[in-house]
């Protein structure tokens, strides 16, 4: 682990974060974060923790930091980013598509001939 981050679990975190693991439904970002901090309570070093997850240095780090500041909340929510530049106008309720048309289209089988409307 890096030197600084010192992660503390409570008895409670440590069962949470074992539920996590184990639950079968549980979104696989939040499997690998939760084995991050329960590896780094156990004691491996960052590069056994890499081995043994397959994430990178930075993103080890960043989990163990994230839990040591937010606890395990923190492990299951992920940070707002901004959206890409020249996108955001693509993105909002009343975007109109000017100059474009929609296709749907069907593959006629039997015959291969391609069977569509214009919208």
């Amino acid at each position: 682990m890096r030197t600084g981050i010192s992660i503390k679990i409570t008895p409670s975190d440590h069962r949470r974060l074992e539920g996590l693991v184990r639950d079968r439904n549980t979104a696989q970002k939040h499997v690998w974060r939760a084995e991050i901090v329960l590896l780094s309570v156990a004691g491996l070093g960052t590069v056994e923790i890499m081995r043994r997850t397959g994430k990178s240095k930075t993103c080890v780090w960043r989990w163990q930091e994230r839990f040591a500041e937010e606890g395990v909340e923190g492990l299951l929510r992920d940070k707002t980013r901004p959206l890409k530049k020249g996108r955001a106008g693509t993105m909002i309720h009343d975007y109109k598509r000017n100059g474009t048309t929609t296709l749907f289209a069907a593959l006629n089988v039997l015959d291969g001939t391609v069977i569509g409307r214009n919208m």
